[in-house]
């Protein structure tokens, strides 16, 4: 049975995240809650300042370890706003770029776009 794990930004990390050292540290926290099988909702409510220097290692990292189908299937995200939602995009568009680029996965390509459509 998989449970969801919620994960409150503002209240973890503080309503501005710029480190990506909190970054890595979300990551780890994210990453073996979905190596059990749990699904992540990552809130983003109160969150006043969100950079992709927090955002590259606690989510776009997230792709060298699992597949794009898996992370639309246990990783949500909640209560951001349209700001946030473009820094998101750019993040997985980022990860894309690196982490794919030499596999030429076209199904993995297509999976983010259908995660965090234009």
């Amino acid at each position: 049975m998989t449970n969801q794990v919620r994960i409150a930004l503002a209240h973890d990390y503080g309503v501005s995240l710029m480190s990506g050292d909190d970054g890595e540290r979300l990551h780890h926290i994210i990453a073996e809650e979905l190596k059990r099988g749990n699904t992540v909702a990552i809130d983003f409510q109160n969150v006043a300042i969100l950079l992709s220097a927090f955002l590259n290692p606690a989510i776009g990292a997230l792709y060298r370890e699992f597949t794009p189908e898996d992370l639309n299937k246990q990783l949500v995200f909640e209560n951001y706003s349209t700001v946030q939602s473009r820094t998101i995009s750019d993040v997985l568009a980022n990860a894309k770029d690196h982490i794919f680029e030499d596999k030429g996965d076209r199904a993995r390509q297509e999976a983010l776009k259908e995660m965090f459509p234009e």
